[in-house]
């Protein structure tokens, strides 16, 4: 892998530097535990069960089905997305190194699982000097054709965005897959050039493999048709080029879909491509724009690949000097060679632009690395460009700057690879907490996770792993029946959401079923000092029955409420009236009292404005997590100085102003008609926000406009795409309409858009 020289002392010498930017990119990988999405595909991998004499334990690899075996790394259950062999391979690896929490050696257990991954980057990576050396020999010389193929290696081993790949167990099929095709490659160009047909056949095997292995292997006949246009017989005329370039291209394109013949025959069942989903998305209104988008942010990425949430501006500015000084090489060679330059970049751009088709749906940007496993294809594709680049000139900067480039990029990699860590660390906290509250609520029918740790620095350690992260087989808890090997019955949200989702009336029957709450503790409570992440969980018990409107709970004289019993749960909103007599001092917090052991005390900020009557305010309490976790609130006062008030009212809900509650889809949103001013006139400044909730799988997104005139429509312009994606499956989604001040709610509309209204629609 490293560039050709002439000592054997410099090749040591070389090869020791290899191997240690190799350590600094991946050490932090080494060190941290699974993911909840790895620990899905070891709960498939191991097909857990209870035998007849009552012993639990994984099956034999000789007792899962064809169609188990594919579904292992796929994208569902249906194993339409799965890989054959790469699904063998993790159902061998967990057998060999298990899954059990703690560490083996001083290891942790996903650390054999990493290693195997970045042996298959490894072997790829060689595969691509291999292959990079034979393609540019025609037109560069075997010298330089081996350095440029050595450096592009290099750089690609050690780059940044193969780090997500490497972490994830789900990146074993892309590496396997990749790793074959590079072969595939070498063995098609030295059997062309070198007039070995043995080894074109044994170049289709490989590909047939590399398809049975993950779908990377889709874009090996186009890239082995290139091949064979650019560097078996450079000589010959065009035509005969392109004839044989459109022949390789046919009979490996059959070589890597006999992989769908044979998943089709094992498992009799339906095998479609991944990439077919994104481009058959293309079709549907808008999707086009759309996917324009994610490609600019993902060759942003590409670019600069440094995680923004763990690097900051350093890392970007280290990104783009390192990218700059590679190509700065070639732009010299261009000025004596600028057709062949033109024509290098050209097939660059190209091949690029082609391998983001993978994964064209899936968004990734500077602060969500931890989905960037989709640009493995583009980061191979630039990564030969680069190699190509930094070995542009003949003199010392062939063999030092690859060196250079790979030191930054592999410290780019380590800087990647750090959230890894943590966010595995966070996930395993969650995990424990989880497991503590499940013992001490046993019976407890769901669970309800506020705040999971979703984005850990541009990771989310959990993805759809929530419901097997105490499975059995990581935690070694004894196994009585089938029962105790299905997955949890849990959903998490963020705090936003429950509050949301307190409001709406779905709320009260999952309330009835008394499900486990398990909540962060940090904020909750002004008086602990803490700084520590804990979690605390409590049952929540079904509603007290109403004693009457909700309105009659009021007060009025001393600003200080009599004794209260108000369900936390329940009505939250204040409505203030305060004396008429002008006050320069009114209070800027409301303060409260509650019976929870975490959220005993609290507060609430107060945005006062000019009443028929004198001040008044709503202050809507339900917005605080530590309000609606303190089971009963009993006292409630306003912090400096409001002796008397003319009234207090605790009130359902906030007023709304907007005379239509249902929205206008329009394009890929929504539009609500211009509110009725009001009290909007009353406080003016402020912002419409819009929240959404999905009430089955809690999915949240929220959405604010800034600088809306008065008296104009409301238009929110990306939420109608996610809305429908939410109702296709099925889904209610709840949405409120607020109007904020200072980030205070004033105005509340709500609604619901549900599966039968689209229908309908």
């Amino acid at each position: 892998m490293p560039p050709t020289t002439t000592s054997p002392l410099r090749r040591v010498l070389v090869a020791v530097i290899c191997v240690l930017w190799l350590g600094t990119a991946y050490s932090p990988l080494f060190s941290a535990g699974f993911h909840g999405h790895d620990m899905e595909l070891l709960v498939r991998a191991g097909g857990w069960s209870v035998d007849a004499e009552g012993v639990p334990g994984p099956r034999a690899i000789a007792d899962f089905a064809p169609i188990e075996v594919l579904a292992v790394v796929g994208d569902d259950t249906r194993g339409d997305v799965g890989s054959l062999l790469s699904g063998l391979w993790l159902l061998t690896s967990l057998r060999l190194w298990g899954a059990l929490d703690g560490r083996a050696v001083g290891l942790p257990s996903a650390f054999f699982y990493r290693i195997e991954n970045l042996a298959l980057l490894l072997i790829a990576s060689w595969g691509l000097w291999r292959f990079l050396r034979r393609l540019f020999q025609p037109w560069v010389g075997a010298e330089q054709a081996s350095r440029a193929g050595g450096a592009a290696a290099l750089i690609f081993a050690v780059h940044p965005l193969c780090v997500p790949t490497v972490a994830s167990l789900a990146g074993r099929a892309d590496l396997m897959s990749l790793a074959l095709s590079t072969w595939a490659g070498t063995l098609f160009l030295f059997g062309r050039q070198e007039r070995q047909y043995v080894c074109l056949v044994l170049a289709g095997g490989l590909a047939l493999l590399a398809g049975l292995s993950g779908q990377i292997a889709l874009a090996l006949p186009a890239g082995l048709a290139t091949a064979e246009l650019l560097s078996t017989g450079r000589h010959r005329p065009l035509s005969t080029r392109l004839r044989t370039s459109l022949n390789t291209l046919v009979v490996y394109s059959i070589a890597v879909q006999l992989n769908t013949v044979l998943v089709s025959t094992t498992t009799g069942h339906g095998y479609y491509p991944r990439v077919s989903f994104g481009l058959a998305g293309l079709l549907e209104p808008g999707a086009i724009v759309s996917a324009l988008g994610n490609v600019l942010d993902k060759v942003g990425v590409l670019c600069l690949p440094a995680n923004a949430s763990s690097l900051g501006f350093l890392g970007l500015v280290l990104a783009a000097v390192l990218f700059l000084a590679a190509l700065q090489p070639a732009l010299i060679a261009a000025r004596s060679a600028p057709r062949l330059w033109t024509w290098a970049f050209s097939f660059l751009i190209a091949g690029t632009a082609f391998a983001l088709l993978f994964g064209l749906q899936k968004p990734v940007d500077l602060t969500t690395m931890g989905g960037a496993v989709s640009l493995v294809p583009a980061t191979l594709v630039l990564s030969s460009g680069l190699g190509l680049c930094c070995t542009a000139l003949s003199d010392f900067r062939q063999v030092v700057l690859p060196l250079v480039l790979a030191f930054g990029y592999a410290t780019l990699a380590n800087g990647n690879g750090q959230p890894w860590g943590e966010s595995a660390a966070r996930f395993a906290e969650l995990r424990r907490d989880v497991a503590e509250a499940i013992a001490a609520e046993p019976d407890a029918a769901e669970i309800l996770i506020v705040d999971a740790p979703r984005n850990v620095s541009g990771v989310d350690p959990i993805e759809d792993g929530l419901g097997w992260m105490l499975h059995p087989m990581f935690t070694g808890a004894e196994v009585q029946a089938e029962r105790d090997l299905a997955p949890l019955n849990v959903r998490d949200l963020p705090a936003e959401a429950l509050v949301t989702w307190v409001r709406d009336e779905s709320f009260a029957e999952v309330r009835a079923a008394a499900p486990l709450l398990v909540y962060p503790t940090a904020g909750l409570d002004p008086a602990d000092g803490s700084e520590l992440e804990r979690r605390a969980w409590r049952r929540l018990a079904p509603a007290p029955p109403a004693t009457g409107p909700n309105e009659s709970v009021f007060w009025n004289g001393p600003s200080r409420s009599p004794d209260l019993e108000l369900d936390a749960f329940g009505p939250a909103v204040l409505h203030v009236v305060a004396p008429p007599e002008p006050r320069e001092d009114l209070p800027v917090e409301a303060g409260w009292r509650a019976r929870s052991a975490e959220s005993r005390y609290g507060s609430e900020p107060i945005l006062w404005y000019e009443g028929g009557d004198g001040p008044e305010a709503y202050i809507d309490a339900g917005e605080s997590l530590a309000w609606r976790l303190g089971e009963r609130v009993t006292r409630v006062w306003f912090e400096g100085g409001l002796p008397t008030v003319r009234e207090v009212r605790v009130l359902p809900a906030l007023p709304t102003t907007v005379a239509q509650m249902v929205p206008l889809r329009v394009g890929w949103g929504w539009r609500f008609p211009a509110p009725e001013q009001g009290l909007l006139e009353r406080v003016p400044g402020g912002r419409w926000r819009l929240r959404l909730l999905a009430l089955d799988t809690l999915d949240y997104i929220e959405e604010e406009i800034r600088g809306q005139r008065a008296g104009s429509p409301l238009r929110f312009r990306g939420v109608g795409r996610w809305v429908e994606d939410m109702v296709e499956l099925g889904q209610t989604v709840a949405w409120e309409l607020e109007y904020r001040v200072d980030g205070l709610p004033l105005v509340r509309a709500r609604g619901h858009s549900a599966p039968d209204q689209a229908a309908a629609n």
